[in-house]
C-alpha cells in the first residue's frame, strides 16, 4: 500500500512588506522626529486652555471687557503659532518666542492666562520648540558618495620626503 502523501513542513511564506498601520505609525515618527512636535503639543493645548478655560459657558458678549477678547486672542494666536512650528520648524525660533511672550500676556490680560495652567502649559511648549533642534544627517560624507569612498589621499605622494 502506497503511503500518503504528508504535508510539506516549510511554513508559508512570510510577507516581508510592513503592514499598513506599521508604515503610517512608520512615516508619522519620522515625521514627529522632523520638527518640534512636543513644544508645538503643548502650545497648541496651552493656547486652547486659554481660549476655553476662562470662558467657561460665556459667550464673547457676556465676557467683561478685554479679558473676553484678550482670552479668545492670545489663546488663539499661541496655538496657531504652537501648529506653525508643526507646519514650519525652519521659523521655530520667532514663533516660540512669541509663544512664551504670549503666555506671559497672557497672565495678565486673561484671567491668569487660564488659571494658570494656560500660561504654564504655553511656556513649557514655547521653550520645547525653542530648544528643539534637527538631527544632523546620520549618512557620513564619503558614504553619499558613489564610490562609497574618500577620494582625498591618505598618505602623502611618493616621491615627497617624509621631513616635508
Amino acid at each position: 500500500m502506497p503511503e500518503a502523501p504528508t504535508p510539506t513542513t516549510d511554513p508559508a511564506p512570510r510577507d516581508t512588506g510592513r503592514s499598513p498601520a506599521r508604515r503610517v505609525c512608520g512615516a508619522f515618527t519620522r515625521w514627529r522626529r522632523s520638527r518640534p512636535f512636543w513644544g508645538g503639543a503643548f502650545a497648541v493645548a496651552g493656547g486652547l486652555t486659554i481660549l476655553f478655560l476662562p470662558a467657561g459657558r460665556f459667550t464673547v458678549l457676556t465676557l467683561p471687557g478685554t479679558a473676553g477678547f484678550a482670552g479668545f486672542l492670545l489663546g488663539g494666536l499661541i496655538a496657531a503659532l504652537g501648529l506653525l512650528c508643526w507646519a514650519q520648524p525652519e521659523h521655530r525660533g520667532v514663533a516660540s518666542v512669541t509663544i512664551v511672550v504670549l503666555a506671559l500676556a497672557s497672565f495678565v490680560y486673561s484671567n491668569l492666562g487660564g488659571f494658570g495652567i494656560g500660561m504654564l502649559t504655553s511656556l513649557v511648549g514655547g521653550a520645547l520648540a525653542f530648544a528643539w533642534t534637527p538631527q544632523p544627517d546620520s549618512t557620513p560624507d564619503n558614504a553619499a558618495r558613489p564610490g562609497g569612498t574618500d577620494d582625498t589621499p591618505t598618505d602623502p605622494a611618493p616621491d615627497t620626503p617624509a621631513g616635508e
